[in-house]
């Protein structure tokens, strides 16, 4: 189509709906009409597309197999008969099943021969699964293993029901908050589509759930209200360590709207009180109630990352007003109140559903430096502050710095010297004497403290801000500071410090995920905390870490500990038979190719891994050798955007932002507004890790061009980018975090160009992004190629994908699909 500027508005409309069902069932009525006219390349060629509209279609696995039959192709038929057969197998289908394994038995009589190698695996994973559920009550490996039967087993109802009562008999122990990849991804999307319509109004029949601590009431969806119920309990533990609170504290009510008119209809009609547009939520002492709202649209862009620090800040304060002001009628400072409510808003949730605890709120950080830079403000001018309320925005930050320099400052011999000060200043508040603030400070952080290095409250001040400075530069770092934080780990694990070990630990996987040796670390940590449960999860996600890359002396390390430590039935039951399913899959795959069925020995190692929920090196390799040689490959493009026009949408200026069209995406953002971000959110493409490829056309019109997004988050912002511009040339960029000239203002980000690619003048590009296993990469675009920069990190490619255009620019977007780095399972988890 012929881009142009100016648009119609079209009614607002969802965003994502069903698959394409056009583009899917013209695929294979043109792969069914090539078949019968005797066109096998293009027969397979539209079967292949109609895939990547609907890559778990068991009819396109049957046509590519009567394609491949029709040619006489053996290979072909194995591949695409076995991938009919597990879709049939692993859904309940078994006659479906059976019938298809007629068809394949007379290619090759041993095709499936691996079944039986993962079915005696299988049976000695249920036995694990009923001793660390049982006796050993390790529910959070039970959890962990249930959940890979699950994933290579979805259509198994008796295993659901099993699962199911596991988690009513864990509870929150069963994922220690990582539930998000297990419990909600587990409901059919039909359900929680019905459910969240059901509970959509805040007013009049949204969500309520209750738990230990809190009642939440939200229409934000089954997927938040789960989310927020376990996140919220395990920060109140974090809330009552840091404030030293002893007491049961009355359940808190969270109320949470989306958008903001619902938050502010409740506010005013049930709490009486509206709020300024800039609020973005509060504590209100008289009905034990916190309020927030979540609101993504250009008007107030609050993010779901934004509303969980809110919600972090403001029902911390239910324990400050339980301390202080509850039982003395008095105030505590502004300082040590918001100060403290800012020290949470580093706590943040992981794409998994736990919480790093104990993190620097980077908003504050990068604030503070910035104010800091200009002048600043002296501790003494932050502390005596007049309250009641809140004090200017350029405080927050400074209140915050003092909160936790107090809670996490070590002397040389690692001891927190001002913590219980701080615990000593805050009980100060409990009692009914008057205070002056900042003298307080100075009785207390200086003269009790009695540090010789510390004489006076300028030293004092001095010490702070050299600390804080040094917070700055820690929280610029990328994933080496991970060994970092991993060090400090260990110095607290042998100083006996389980607790801070912990913490640091958490902080070290946030750093650089999935690395094997914060997991093992992770495991001394729980056990020092008596967590022998949740010690045992960890040393075995670090064995199977170990035992897929070959290390191993490491994962023997590993099995002697968690036979040494009360999980010697995990090693029994599932780690040695483990072991003995790959020894025997591997000897099948030798065979395969033997009987020159290389084809096989690649679906055989296929199987393994997705049975065992680790992708070990040595089945990897021979996959990767078996199709440069063989030329069959078992990855699979996907259409990253398979939608119809019911996607459509339309922003607040009236403009149709986002449009659906027979060839393509436009998105249109010509009058230089902040443009939308088009998330893919594809099952099974809605978060992305490397190894993985990006192909697509762009057209483009405007001043500026496309941008492809990378490694979004829950901000909603890439941390890189690819974007083409309107002319001659490609750049890729990394995203940082930065903060506004206005001293309360939210987080945003600065982009960095750091590879750039000329190209002959053009406005449409056909590119190529390749997304390495370790990081870096390859950007080709109308056929020329480059090497992404070194600062095109691995961390930087985890996440999700998005397409957005420029300002006043317009984009067409076309043919956009993904291709994950593995062989793709064609048994849908969902």
């Amino acid at each position: 189509m012929r881009l142009f500027l100016l648009l119609v508005a079209l009614p607002c409309l969802a965003l994502w709906g069903a698959p394409l069902p056009g583009g899917y069932q013209t695929s294979i009525a043109t792969a069914k009409a090539k078949l019968a006219a005797g066109d096998i390349g293009k027969a397979s060629e539209a079967g292949l597309e109609a895939l990547s509209y609907s890559p778990y279609s068991a009819e396109a696995y049957t046509v590519l197999f009567d394609i491949a039959s029709a040619d006489g192709n053996k290979e072909s038929m194995l591949r695409w008969g076995k991938w009919l057969y597990w879709a049939h197998r692993y859904s309940g289908h078994n006659k479906d099943a059976d019938a298809i394994a007629t068809r394949i038995n007379p290619i090759w009589a041993d095709w499936n021969a691996d079944e039986t190698v993962i079915s005696d695996w299988r049976a000695e994973v249920d036995k694990a699964v009923k001793s660390a559920a049982g006796g050993d009550k390790q529910y959070r490996v039970a959890g962990h293993l249930m959940g890979k039967l699950m994933d290579l087993d979805p259509g198994d109802e008796k295993l659901q029901k099993s699962y199911d009562k596991l988690s009513e008999k864990a509870g929150e122990m069963l994922s220690g908050g990582a539930f998000l990849a297990e419990k909600v991804r587990r409901k059919s999307t039909k359900w929680i589509a019905q459910m969240d319509e059901k509970h959509g109004d805040l007013m009049e029949n949204p969500w309520n759930k209750k738990t230990k601590n809190y009642e939440i009431v939200t229409n934000l969806g089954y997927e938040f209200v789960e989310t927020v119920a376990i996140v919220m309990e395990d920060i109140h533990k974090f809330y009552r360590n840091i404030y030293g609170y002893k007491k049961r504290a009355p359940r808190l009510k969270l109320v949470v709207g989306a958008p903001r008119s619902s938050f502010d209809r409740f506010c005013i009609d049930v709490l009486g009180s509206g709020l300024p547009g800039g609020v973005l939520g509060w504590f209100y002492d008289k009905k034990m109630t916190v309020a927030a709202y979540q609101d993504d649209t250009p008007r107030f862009q609050v993010t779901m990352e934004e509303l969980y620090s809110t919600l972090f800040h403001e029902a911390s304060h239910q324990f400050m007003y339980l301390l202080c002001e509850k039982p003395t009628k008095q105030d505590p400072p502004t300082w040590l109140n918001e100060g403290t409510a800012s020290y949470f808003e580093g706590c943040e949730l992981k794409a998994d559903g736990s919480i790093v605890k104990n993190k620097p709120a980077l908003l504050r950080v990068r604030e503070w430096a910035q104010i800091e830079s200009g002048g600043g403000h002296s501790l003494e001018e932050v502390i005596s502050y007049p309250g009641p309320g809140s004090y200017p925005g350029s405080m927050y930050s400074y209140g915050w710095a003092l909160v936790y320099f107090l809670n996490n400052y070590e002397d040389q011999e690692g001891r927190l010297i001002y913590r219980q000060p701080y615990l000593d200043y805050l009980k100060a508040y409990t009692k009914k004497n008057k205070h002056n603030a900042f003298e307080l400070a100075k009785e207390i952080f200086v003269r009790e403290v009695e540090d010789p290095e510390i004489p006076n409250w300028d030293a004092f001040e001095n010490r702070w801000r050299i600390w804080t400075q040094g917070i700055v530069r820690e929280s610029k770092s990328g994933a080496e500071f991970a060994s970092v934080l991993q060090d400090r780990t260990r110095t607290y694990l042998e100083r006996g410090d389980f607790e801070r070990a912990l913490i640091a630990a958490e902080q070290a996987d946030d750093k650089r995920p999935e690395d094997r040796e914060t997991y093992r670390l992770l495991a001394h940590a729980y056990l020092g905390n008596g967590h022998s449960g949740e010690a045992a999860f960890w040393m075995l996600r670090h064995w199977e870490k170990a035992w897929a890359a070959e290390a191993e002396e490491e994962a023997n390390t590993a099995e002697h500990w968690l036979t040494e430590n009360g999980a010697k039935d995990l090693v029994a039951s599932y780690i040695k038979p483990t072991r003995r399913a790959l020894a025997r899959i591997e000897r099948l795959m030798d065979d395969a190719q033997s009987d020159n069925f290389p084809v096989a020995a690649m679906l055989f190692a296929s199987h393994a891994n997705q049975a065992f929920g680790i992708s070990h090196n040595r089945l990897e390799e021979t996959i990767a050798d078996i199709a440069r040689v063989s030329g069959q490959d078992l990855r699979l493009w996907i259409k990253a955007y398979a939608n119809d026009a019911t996607a459509n949408k339309q922003y607040s200026d009236g403009t149709d932002k986002i449009r659906y069209e027979e060839d393509g995406i436009l998105i249109n953002n010509h009058s230089n507004y902040v443009g939308p971000t088009l998330l893919c959110e594809r099952p099974t493409l809605r978060h992305l890790a490397p190894p993985y490829e990006i192909q697509g056309k762009v057209q483009v019109d405007g001043k500026n061009g496309g941008e492809i997004g990378l490694g979004i988050g829950r901000n909603n912002e890439p941390k890189a980018s690819i974007s083409l511009f309107n002319g001659a040339r490609a750049q890729g960029a990394i995203h940082d975090i930065t903060v506004g000239q206005d001293s309360g203002a939210r987080l945003s980000y600065s982009k960095t160009y750091v590879t750039t690619l000329g190209l002959k003048p053009t406005q449409s590009f056909n590119f190529v992004i390749e997304a390495k296993k370790e990081g870096r990469g390859k950007l080709e675009v109308n056929g020329r190629t480059t090497e992404l920069a070194e600062e095109f990190t691995r961390e930087r490619f985890v996440g999700k994908l998005g397409i957005s255009a420029g300002d006043e620019g317009v984009c067409l977007f076309s043919e956009i699909e993904i291709r994950a780095g593995k062989p793709f399972w064609p048994v849908s988890t969902n």
